[in-house]
């Protein structure tokens, strides 16, 4: 998949990473920065040890709802 998101969405999320504290919503930041910089789904479904259709899901909350999606915890 080629590049998908700004510039300043790539710092939105790299800043939001480093302020989040729950490894799940940064796995959820870095699923979407992974897909972006070109990895596959699979490739980051087994780098950060997610099922696929988790990373899917991810992706697809980021598109909906930006950053405030991925930082929602629903677990």
């Amino acid at each position: 998949m080629p590049a998908f998101l700004s510039d300043q969405q790539v710092t939105e999320l790299r800043r939001a990473h480093k302020a989040v504290r729950d490894k799940r919503i940064a796995d959820k930041i870095k699923a979407v920065l992974m897909l972006h910089h070109g990895y596959s789904y699979d490739q980051i479904h087994e780098a950060l040890l997610l099922d696929e259709a988790t990373v899917r899901r991810h992706v697809i909350q980021y598109e909906h709802q930006g950053v405030d999606g991925l930082l929602e915890c629903r677990y």
